[in-house]
């Protein structure tokens, strides 16, 4: 798995036959700052180390609020569109009725504009895994891209 947003430039891609990565429809296409990948790292290891604390920290700083700053609620938003949307994460029910149970806990006011489109591309990823019988958590694949970045700009 590849992690998309690592990269200057993120859009559609299609696996081909042999293994390489297509780029099709470049329609929706999204350039990421270096702050912007710096963040979304930062959250990817957090997700990785399963570090609660770290996690609202971070998506914090990357611009989440809600009204009245539920920690739990800022931890799950932040698992399910940046990791995963498992039954476990959902506390067993589906995930539209996890995402109004969270709404009705602690309703969202500014959700990261510069990270909605990777957060899009990980349900979009994590739900193919899912329609193919795999539920993946994206953090364990991103990982090593994200302590990359990190490394690259000199970041802990």
């Amino acid at each position: 798995m590849i992690l998309f947003f690592f990269f200057e430039k993120i859009g559609n891609v299609i696996l081909m036959p042999d293994g390489r990565l297509g780029l099709i429809d470049y329609g929706q296409v999204k350039e990421l700052s270096i702050q912007n990948r710096i963040q979304l790292s930062k959250l990817v290891k957090a997700l990785a180390e399963n570090d609660s604390e770290k996690i609202q920290k971070v998506f914090i700083e990357m611009g989440f609020q809600t009204q009245e700053m539920n920690p739990y609620v800022i931890e799950k938003t932040a698992q399910v569109f940046f990791n995963r949307c498992d039954r476990e994460m959902t506390e067993g029910t589906n995930l539209q009725l996890f995402m109004e149970h969270l709404t009705k806990t602690d309703k969202t006011i500014t959700f990261p504009d510069a990270h909605l489109f990777v957060a899009r591309t990980s349900l979009l990823i994590r739900g193919l895994a899912t329609i193919l019988g795999s539920e993946i958590r994206t953090s364990k694949y991103w990982l090593p891209y994200a302590e990359k970045v990190l490394k690259d700009n000199n970041v802990q």
